[in-house]
């Protein structure tokens, strides 16, 4: 019985350690043991489930915000100061 519950206890991550695999799962990959560990979590936990489909979502939004940023136009110095004048106009 103790080695039943021994491996349960083994089993069975708490939210803070289900958490912290998401996070590496996201961007190292997982151990085929920890990939047991947090799935058997997120089938008993919702909460961990949610958090998980919440912090892909916010991670498209980031990377795609990444790609937009890399890919887009720079202001020239003439635009830079433009606009610092006339913000500077504004203030006075």
């Amino acid at each position: 019985m103790k080695i039943i519950i021994t491996f349960m206890h083994w089993l069975m991550l708490s939210c803070k350690r289900a958490t912290q695999l998401m996070e590496k799962s996201m961007h190292f990959g997982l151990n085929p043991i920890e990939k047991v560990q947090l799935s058997m979590h997120k089938k008993a936990c919702k909460y961990c489930k949610a958090y998980e489909k919440q912090n892909k979502i916010i991670e498209s939004i980031l990377q795609e915000g990444l790609e937009n940023h890399v890919h887009a136009p720079s202001l020239s110095e003439d635009n830079k100061k433009n606009m610092l004048e006339e913000i500077e106009s504004h203030t006075k």
